[in-house]
């Protein structure tokens, strides 16, 4: 009967486990059959079988096929924790009935012990549920309905409105602090809703079914049930939503790492804390409750310096009094002006710390104007574009339009840092926030956008989604699109590739009469922002103008916003003191840099020579032969990498390509150890040298063994030159530099620039070894660019002990030029490394600390480096000065410079694409082939070349027999190189040979080979294979062959 306990004691979700007050878990069976609809919409099945397989729960093999099927897209993740509980059942079918009991609770030790959040609240809410008591058969029957429709209360229960429904029922600050606020998004908001409703059916259905039937979901709402007289809720038979919340309290548990999890200080944890000796509170935020000797506090989390988050790139700025107080008003009036109220709980807490600035930079965008932002860095641009965001959700809801947000970056780095600074400030039910870069992206990114509002990712990937068959993602359906360091926009950068698209789309409106609202409506809306929009390396103000203008060309804008509050700006602005350079007088005498050229010199000889005859005006058939930059320097290498490629077509196969391909090795290997001989000490330059012609001894042929034996001839001598040496003068320069600077400042954080990844590896060693640093306790990191050398997890680990002052000194490259934000660094120093003018000013920047200082060591006789940074210095000010002029000119007279060069601009690209289509069409049936790059051994047909997922191989069995040997490397795992794929006939590198799945076999490397035109017999090398020719793409190998590279003698 309605109202009547339900006499069984049933407290699970479906009725059909029974549980005693006392009995907390049973087998996996009963846990999969009770909570198994929770556990498959809930669960992080890939963070957790690293878990299962620590724990022995699941074997090595089958967990690293789960994973690589997860994250190659194979299967989702509802389907994976079927695959999970079918093992764990099986395992428990095997063993004895206590045996099963054990891995029912070894898997709820593993959901807990785990860095997942939405993990361990599923542990709790299992375990928690056997202390549950009856409830009434109508409110356990709500229960049940409610999970058998859990997918469509998921899609349907959305947005602030269920909140406000749920208020009464849970208390407002319960509503907000732990619903509205929960610490990673829209999954853990509605994974708690799931938590309290099955503990707390009576107080839940109502509000729950009023809800959906006042906004529409009649339906869902009578699959739930039907409304209930409130005056027969018996309260005693149901605990308080905060009872049954304190459950989860240890969350925020000190033995835990969930606070480290949860970075950030917007993040919301929940800590239970006890009293201390003196029986007082040991408060962390706000306390909510208070039970006995425990407290349960969900609130903000202070940071280090016990303070809340301003709105700022940088702890150490904050907005004072005066100016937040300001920033809030122009905040309300902008709102005014719109018709919103503006303040109140519906803004993002950072708003009331907007800076009156980063409000005015935001102008041109609210009004959703086509715009560029430039401000200095650590002036917050990120902040400004969460306010634009959040209110172009706010102005298209009023529109009865669906915000579609893209925020583009050109690094991966740069991807993850502003995902998460996007969900601390907007992160919400109604905004989806999710990441799409090259590594982590294996669904179509159509998909992604299908079930997110706003999507960062880097520019290549939005680029192919716009080129995608079926999947293909159309600029319309695109609301906002936001290019950070949009300076970028240019040329055959991917940034402009896109803008292409957007400009080919508008173009077809315009040529079809559309309406100005209907183009308006039918793209997105351009947002650009940069520190500095750059001058094009111009050599006069009219040039560097014409690249001004021709940048907001490129991102269709309107308007160009710059800080006109100077004087709000300066409150915040930390401007580092620009050392004049440090030029330093070369070595009086370099024996090391003799031998080496001497040796250039000779192999130079012998490029010409077998060229003999064939050389005009320093020439071979249009291929300059020589090069006119000094032996250590980037146009040297330059060079080295153009003939390279040029060589292919003027050189004949046989022992005269084995010579050129030995030649040009060498000749980068010398300029590179010259360039570290100039930077860092000569034992650095000998031992990269070492290591990089060991890995040339496998190769066959004359040229590079002859060219072997001179190196092996001459390092006795160069280990002795090193012995003697004195010590390089810019290494002594920087040395003063770094002393001084840490004497006067102990805690102070420095960024030690350099140009090459060999180099930084080279100065963190000196710095290790050297005596004087000895007691400033640098303990010093490196952060490089690239996945070959540091993995994301090693890059985000050493800048996390950065700030942290674990390390003092950073050497890094120019992955941390653009964007990366330090905000403890107060040092910045350049050895021997000139960005461009627009690099100048982010490297620069990134010195953030107030009383910063900024220096330039380099070599005299090396690079012109005076030169160039001075160069850099006055097109600087000359940028600044030539956008105060644009500023000025009218909006009109900017329109039409604007229009001018994009009409231009859509004739070269028309014409560029009429040739492509011709080319392409001309090109479908033309067979490639690829030869080794060293021998010009035939290694097959470009017909022959697969693409499986993200490798490329063979799918010909003559190619696995014949063409290949592999060279073991380390131990086999899943995803990973396990090997090298080598020539057989050479030696000459090919390709790595990898473990993907059960399967091992040959992934090649276009860059490893020269590709031949069949019917043209023409040559060229490439570095991607898609700049090639278009490879068949598919889902597995033939059974033969995965037979032939299965055998033991290919494994």
């Amino acid at each position: 009967m309605d109202g009547e306990p339900d006499k069984s004691g049933a407290a699970s979700l479906t009725g059909k486990w029974e549980y005693s007050p006392t009995e907390e878990y049973k087998s996996i069976a009963d846990i999969d059959t009770c909570f198994g609809p929770t556990i498959r919409e809930f669960l992080n099945v890939k963070e957790l079988i690293p878990s299962l397989l620590q724990n022995q729960l699941i074997e090595r093999e089958v967990a690293n096929q789960l994973v690589t099927k997860l994250t190659t897209g194979q299967i989702q993740s509802g389907e994976a924790c079927r695959e999970v509980f079918r093992i764990l059942r099986r395992v428990e079918e095997e063993a004895e009935n206590e045996k099963g009991e054990s891995i029912a609770k070894s898997f709820i030790d593993c959901l807990k012990n785990g860095d997942i959040p939405e993990n361990r609240i599923l542990a709790c809410f299992i375990e928690g549920t056997g202390s549950i008591p009856a409830h009434r058969k109508d409110e356990q029957q709500f229960r049940e309905n409610f999970i058998a429709n859990l997918q469509k209360c998921r899609d349907q229960m959305s947005g602030d409105g269920l909140v406000d429904a749920l208020t009464g029922a849970i208390g407002h600050r319960n509503a907000r602090e732990i619903m509205s606020r929960s610490h990673d998004g829209s999954i853990d908001r509605f994974l708690l809703l799931v938590f309290t409703l099955s503990r707390h059916p009576a107080k839940m259905r109502n509000p729950v079914i009023k809800f959906l039937m006042e906004t529409g979901r009649k339906k869902l709402a009578g699959n739930l049930g039907s409304l209930k007289d409130q005056s027969k809720v018996d309260e005693d038979d149901v605990r308080t939503f905060e009872d049954g919340f304190s459950s989860l309290g240890y969350l925020g548990d000190s033995s835990s790492n969930v606070q480290e999890t949860l970075d950030g200080p917007t993040q919301f944890l929940g800590v239970v804390e006890a009293p201390d000796t003196d029986g007082k509170e040991q408060a962390v935020g706000a306390a909510h409750r208070e039970d006995g000797n425990q407290k349960v506090i969900l609130d903000r989390a202070p940071d280090e310096h016990g303070q809340r988050e301003a709105g700022t790139d940088s702890p150490e700025v904050g907005p004072n009094d005066e100016s937040l107080s300001q920033s809030t008003e122009d905040h309300k009036d902008h709102q005014t002006e719109k018709g919103e109220t503006g303040g109140g709980s519906e803004n993002p807490e950072f708003y009331s710390s907007l800076r009156k600035y980063q409000v005015e930079l935001a102008g041109p965008a609210l009004k959703g104007k086509n715009s560029i932002i430039i401000a200095p860095t650590g002036t917050g641009k990120t902040h400004v574009a969460a306010y634009v965001i959040n209110e172009h959700f706010r102005r298209l809801k009023k529109q009865e339009r669906s915000p579609k947000v893209v925020f583009v970056v050109h690094t991966k780095v740069l991807a993850d840092q502003q995902l998460k600074k996007l969900e601390e400030l907007i992160g919400s039910e109604d905004k989806r926030i999710s990441a799409a870069t090259g590594d982590k992206i294996n669904i179509p990114l159509a998909q992604i956008m299908h079930v997110s509002n706003v999507v960062v990712l880097t520019a290549q990937v939005l680029l192919n989604g716009l080129e995608e068959g079926l999947d293909q993602v159309k600029m319309g359906d695109l609301s906002l699109l936001i290019f950070d360091e949009c300076h970028h926009c240019h040329k055959d950068h991917p940034f402009n590739k896109i803008m292409h698209e957007y400009h080919r789309v508008k173009r077809g409106l315009l040529e079809g009469k559309a309406t100005a609202n209907i183009i308006k409506t039918s793209l997105p809306q351009i947002i650009g922002m940069t520190a500095s929009i750059g001058t094009g390396k111009s050599k006069s103000t009219e040039k560097a103008f014409e690249h001004i203008v021709k940048t907001c060309a490129n991102l269709d804008t309107e308007e160009v916003q710059t800080v006109l509050d100077k004087e709000d700006l300066q409150k915040f602005l930390h401007i580092p003191d620009e050392i004049d350079p440090q030029i330093v007088p070369p070595k009086k005498e370099d024996k090391f840099k003799d031998v080496l050229e001497r040796i250039m010199i000779d192999i130079e000889e012998k490029l010409r020579h077998a060229f003999k005859g064939r050389i005009s005006k320093e020439r071979v058939e249009g291929v300059p032969i020589s090069c006119s930059g000094a032996r250590d320097s980037q146009i040297y290498e330059a060079w080295v990498e153009k003939f390279k490629r040029d060589s292919v077509n003027i050189t004949k196969e046989g022992n005269e390509q084995e010579l050129v391909s030995s030649c040009l090795y060498n000749l980068s290997a010398y300029n590179r150890g010259l360039c570290l001989n100039r930077d860092v000490r000569m034992k650095d330059a000998l031992n990269y040298l070492k290591e990089t012609f060991d890995q040339r001894r496998p190769l066959k042929g004359p040229c590079n063994e002859e060219l072997l034996r001179k190196f092996d001839e001459t390092v006795p001598y160069l280990e002795n030159v090193c012995r003697e040496d004195v010590g390089n003068p810019v290494l002594g320069k920087l040395r003063e530099i770094i002393v001084m600077e840490f004497e006067q400042k102990p805690n102070s954080r420095a960024l030690l620039f350099t140009p090459t990844v060999q180099s930084t590896k080279a100065l963190q060693d000196w710095i290790i070894e050297t005596e004087e640093f000895d007691n400033l306790k640098l303990n010093p990191g490196r952060v490089t660019g690239g996945s070959t050398e540091l993995t994301d997890a090693e890059r985000n680990n050493t800048v996390r002990k950065f700030r942290s002052g674990e390390h003092k000194l950073l050497v890094v490259t120019n992955v941390v030029e653009q964007g990366m934000d330090i905000a403890e660094c107060n040092l910045v120093i350049r050895l021997n490394y000139i960005p461009s003018d627009t690099g100048h000013i982010q490297v620069k920047g990134r010195n953030r600390a107030k009383g910063g200082k900024s220096y330039l060591v380099a070599s005299a006789g090396h690079g012109n480096f005076k030169n160039r940074e001075m160069s850099n210095r006055i097109r600087e000010s000359m940028m600044g000065r030539l956008l105060e002029i644009l500023k000025e000119i009218p909006k009109e007279e900017f329109a039409g410079r604007v229009q001018k060069v994009q009409e231009r601009d859509y004739r070269v690209r028309a014409r560029a694409e009429q040739r492509d289509t011709e080319e392409e069409t001309d090109t479908d049936d033309i067979e490639y082939i690829l030869k080794c790059g060293h021998c010009r051994t035939m290694a097959c047909n470009s017909r022959d070349v697969v693409s499986l997922k993200t490798y490329h191989t063979v799918d010909k069995m003559d190619f696995v027999k014949k063409k290949i040997e592999v060279e073991r490397a380390s131990a086999d795992q899943a995803g990973f190189a396990v090997g090298i794929v080598r020539c057989r006939k050479c030696k000459n590198q090919w390709g790595t040979w990898v473990k993907f799945e059960n399967l091992k076999f040959a992934s090649i490397q276009i860059v490893n080979f020269i590709v031949t035109n069949t019917e043209t017999d023409e040559s060229f090398t490439r570095k991607q294979w898609k700049d090639a020719f278009k490879c068949r793409e598919v889902e597995d190998l033939k059974p033969d062959l995965q037979k032939i590279y299965n055998t033991p003698a290919s494994s």
